[in-house]
This record gives C-alpha cells, structure tokens and sequence, in this order.
C-alpha cells in the first residue's frame, strides 16, 4: 500500500524534469536515484510493520473469542531433567514427535526463541509423545533430545493426555498427534495454536503480543522468517493406518495385515496421483509394512520434499528414482539415487528446487527394511 503511494508521489514530482535540457537531468540522476532508494526502503519496511502489526491483531481477534483456560501439566508426564511448570508471562508448549517430519524448523526456532525472549520471561516446555513403539524407549528419546538440542524443560506424555486436555478444552483449539505449538498468557490461558508448527513467522509475532500484555515494553527484534513462510503438506501415507491408507493401493490383490507375506502384482506403471502400489515381497504389521524380498515402493506425488520414516535391521542402500530415472544431483535424491538406511529416523529423499507434478517416485528398500510413512511437503 505505502509503496503504491511512493511510487505514484514520485511520477507526479518528476513530470516537470522531462521538460529539462539533458545536461540538467543528467546533474539530477545522481541525487534523484538516491532519493528514490531511500523513500521505497522505507516505503517497503512501513509496509511490513503495518503488516506484522495487522498480522498480530488477526491473531487476537481469532483467539480472544476462545479463550479458554489452559489444563493443568498432568502426573503422568515422564520428565528428562528439570520438571517444567507455567511461566507468569507466557508459556510456549511444544508438542513434538521424533518422526514428525515437519517439525524440523521448530526444533531450530524453538531454540532461538529461547534465546531471544528467555530474559523476557517466556518459557518452553517440550513435550514428546510417541506414535510408534521404537520412540517410547527412554535412551531413544534422550537421544532425540541431545540430537535436536532441546534444552528446555522435557516431557514424554505417554497417554496423550495433555494433549488430549488441550484439545477437549475448547472447540477452537485442536492439537495434532504430532506436532503443535501452544501458547498460555500470563492469566494461564491458551491464546494461539499453530497445529503442525507450519505458521512459525505468526507464532513468533503473538509471543511478542502475549509478552506486550505482560507488562514487556521492550522494543522486539524482527520475527524469524516470512508471513509466507509455511510449508503445505501435500500428501502421506501412514502405514500404521491401514483403514485409511489402504483406499489409495492400487496393487491386486489388496493388501492386508492378515496375510502372512505379500507379494503384489506391481501397478506403479498405471497409479493415479496419491496411490502407492508395491512390487517383490511385503509383509505387514501394525505400524509398519516390511520389505521380505526384493521389495520396491511406488506412488505418485506433487510436491518440493518427501519424507520417510524407515529402519533397516542393518545399514543399506535403498534406490530412489524419480519418473523411473536415477537423480544424481544431490538436491533431487541421494547421490547416486542412493539412501543409506539404518536405524529408525527420517529420511530426505526428494528435494527439489521447482515443483513437480505429479511425478512417479520409487524407492528399492533393502531386505527387512520396515517403512512407517511417507510425508509429501510444498513450499
């Protein structure tokens, strides 16, 4: 808006220098190119202040109509380290899962939130919870703590039940399975929820609100990242969820846990965007479906990222390609189209620079390999 003004101010002004002799506008350049970087600098930053302050009222606006008081920390949270508790300014809950895939930024930038408004008086209390049993040893979390340095106060909620509290608290308010990021005021009320911690730019605005309320006065620094800056989830397929994620196998037969192995006609060559198919041996289970022999995935996708979760009983290469062709740009796949598989975690394997629309992906995983599921991002 401010910047349309500038521009429109400066035509006006520069109408009567056309009518110059050239030695007079050529003296003007100098001090006029100048002046216009300075006025649309400005122009632009006013913008953007105008914007993060109509940005932050939005966010008061959706949440001050469901307000709602914040659930006590329940007894049954297991605790690494310092028991956390509520802070009289603001509180940031993070929900987080060690295969939640986009979690990943909010690792980095809860961390430096804590860093920047620490000495304000908010406080972060992490807390874990597990989709699938590997997660729910104590040195595996412990060790997802050190790997994300997570330093603040941790939990593991073992029966979802702070979540689940959260989430039965109000209407307004729903927390994923996997990821959130929950905000409690001053008055101990939850004032903003980002579900899935796709919105951080705005997260980090309503702290410095929430902060403002409090009584902090200071002069905040520029939130971290862009309004924009999200990334969209463009499709999954979670394993563990065979009722849902079985509607998009395109194979023949159908695929079922109550087949002791499974080998499928492979139907990669004939998928429509969003169905998986699967070739070789398979074998399923509650969480997981296993590679037995020669097994290969395939589905189709539009998207910048993909994602998997996968273990294999002994470090291997998986082969990925894309559209049946090896990519051996290191942006795109692997090098080499190859993955090294080992131990339960995510795995990149696509990460490209433009778009691509519905494109085939396979991926060759080792013998015994286990893949729990598979996340497709845009941004």
């Amino acid at each position: 808006m401010y910047t349309q003004i500038a521009w429109r101010q400066l035509r006006e002004w520069l109408k009567p220098v056309w009518r110059w002799r050239p030695s007079q506008r050529t003296a003007l350049l100098g001090g006029s190119l100048l002046a216009i970087g300075m006025i649309l600098v400005g122009a632009t930053l006013l913008d953007d202040v105008v914007a993060n302050i109509e940005t932050r009222d939005r966010i008061y606006q959706e949440t001050e109509s469901g307000q709602t008081a914040a659930p006590d920390l329940p007894d049954s949270l297991i605790w690494f380290g310092d028991k956390g508790s509520y802070g009289d300014k603001v509180t940031m809950l993070f929900f987080w899962n060690p295969s939640c895939i986009t979690c990943n930024k909010s690792y980095t930038q809860s961390n430096i939130w804590r860093s920047r408004y620490g000495s304000y008086g908010l406080k972060i209390i992490s807390i874990m919870n597990a989709r699938y049993d590997f997660e729910t040893d104590p040195d595996y979390i412990a060790g997802m703590l050190k790997l994300h340095n997570i330093k603040s106060p941790s939990a593991y909620d073992v029966e979802y039940e702070l979540e689940d509290a959260i989430s039965e608290a109000s209407q307004t308010f729903q927390v994923s399975q996997d990821s959130a990021i929950v905000l409690v005021d001053k008055d101990k009320k939850i004032r903003h929820v980002d579900v899935d911690s796709t919105s951080l730019y705005n997260t980090e605005l309503a702290i410095q609100g929430l902060l403002n309320e409090a009584g902090v006065k200071d002069k905040f620094p520029r939130p971290v990242g862009q309004r924009n800056d999200t990334s969209t989830i463009t499709g999954g397929l979670y394993f563990g969820d065979f009722s849902e994620t079985k509607k998009s196998f395109a194979g023949s037969p159908e695929f079922s846990l109550d087949k002791t192995t499974y080998g499928g006609e492979d139907s990669a060559s004939s998928l429509s965007p969003g169905q998986w198919s699967l070739g070789g041996t398979w074998s399923g289970a509650e969480q997981y479906i296993k590679s037995i022999s020669s097994g290969y995935f395939s589905t189709l996708f539009s998207g910048t990222k993909v994602y998997i979760v996968a273990e294999s009983p002994k470090p291997d290469f998986a082969g990925v390609t894309i559209n049946g062709e090896i990519k051996a740009r290191a942006d795109e796949v692997g090098k080499d189209g190859l993955i090294k598989i080992s131990g339960p975690k995510i795995y990149q394997l696509v990460n490209a620079k433009k778009p691509l629309k519905n494109a085939q992906l396979t991926i060759g995983l080792p013998d015994g390999a286990k893949l729990y599921h598979l996340l497709v991002l845009s941004d």
